[in-house]
């Protein structure tokens, strides 16, 4: 489900003075291999304030940090602390050769890594608050930037992870969106996400995850995937009626009467109504519950 593993800096010589025998290539490789493997959170830690941390260091690990939100869309998470010399530490104990400064060597000020306790050369605690702050902004515009384009199953993945006891940092930001909210929603009241057999019909009930208010003209706009969903008169029809108080046998009854001649064969209606609903419900816009 996860790997978890401790990138700390984009820089190499950041991370021998680390002592963690890793490459700065070794980390992206890290990620390509496991992005190939299908998992559904790859998470890297990332430290601020460490030794001979500098502007131009932070700016590789930035550099770096975008790099692999990019090469792992919808995977790759990361989060951001401070350095924490804790005693026993060969940076504790010799933090000169670190080039960094205790400012807090008891921890009074907050917890472990949520707080300035050192700064490197050159930097003060501010720089170090601005640089998280930063650090967390980049993060945050480049995976917004990469929803729209984001594949609909690992969207749906990330959304249904709580269901593993997991809370990744893309399922957080996917459900600011009304949409992407109201269907983890319904999903987590029971509701499913597709039915097969035209049989299901008269005991499932469609219910649209969108305000139907939000369709100006039979379009709907959806900003978080910046797409525009055009409706036909008919279409509208079914995502009126997927209101969640009816069931699809009803829809089909009553679309069967308003758009299609006298005769026509009713498994016609109802595979076209059922493969319709399927696609919206591909799409995030739909659920079904089931009549009670």
């Amino acid at each position: 489900v996860r790997v978890q593993f401790g990138a700390e800096s984009g820089n190499q010589e950041v991370l021998d003075m680390y002592n963690k025998k890793i490459s700065v290539k070794q980390i992206t490789e890290a990620v390509d291999i496991l992005f190939n493997t299908n998992i559904l959170s790859i998470f890297a830690n990332f430290i601020i304030g460490g030794p001979l941390e500098t502007r131009e260091t932070f700016d590789k690990t930035l550099m770096m940090v975008e790099d692999l939100i990019i090469r792992a869309p919808g995977v790759f998470e990361c989060n951001s602390s401070f350095l924490s010399p804790y005693l026993g530490t060969d940076i504790r104990k010799n933090f000169n050769k670190y080039k960094i400064r205790l400012v807090d060597q008891d921890f009074k000020t907050a917890s472990s890594d949520s707080y300035v306790f050192a700064c490197p050369e050159g930097l003060t605690k501010n720089d170090l608050l601005k640089m998280k702050n930063e650090f967390t902004d980049i993060v945050n515009k480049t995976m917004i930037k990469l929803i729209p384009n984001l594949p609909n199953e690992i969207i749906k993945r990330q959304l249904e992870s709580t269901f593993l006891g997991l809370v990744t940092n893309w399922g957080t930001l996917l459900i600011k969106d009304k949409i992407y909210s109201r269907w983890m929603q319904l999903r987590r009241s029971g509701c499913q996400s597709s039915i097969t057999s035209v049989d299901d019909q008269n005991i499932f009930i469609p219910i649209r995850t969108f305000q139907i208010d939000l369709v100006i003209d039979s379009v709907l706009f959806w900003e978080s995937r910046q797409v525009w969903i055009t409706f036909s008169e008919f279409e509208f029809f079914l995502i009126e009626h997927a209101s969640g108080k009816i069931t699809m046998e009803e829809i089909i009854q009553m679309a069967g009467n308003v758009y299609f001649s006298p005769g026509t064969d009713l498994s016609v209606i109802r595979n076209k109504i059922l493969n319709y609903y399927n696609e919206l419900a591909g799409e995030f816009l739909l659920l079904y519950k089931r009549f009670c």
